[in-house]
């Protein structure tokens, strides 16, 4: 696992344990900035 996909485990972690003080539009929105950021990291890593 990458360092990219451990940080992305460990706050998707701590969404999870707050998830039911959020609302939906704005755990959605963390979660699709992480996928982002985590296709952003693989492909620096294939260059």
């Amino acid at each position: 696992m990458t360092p990219a996909e451990q940080a992305i485990d460990t706050i998707t972690a701590i969404l999870n344990k707050y998830a039911d003080q959020m609302d939906l539009i704005d755990i959605i929105d963390i979660v699709d900035n992480l996928r982002i950021l985590l296709e952003c990291a693989a492909r620096e890593g294939n260059k």
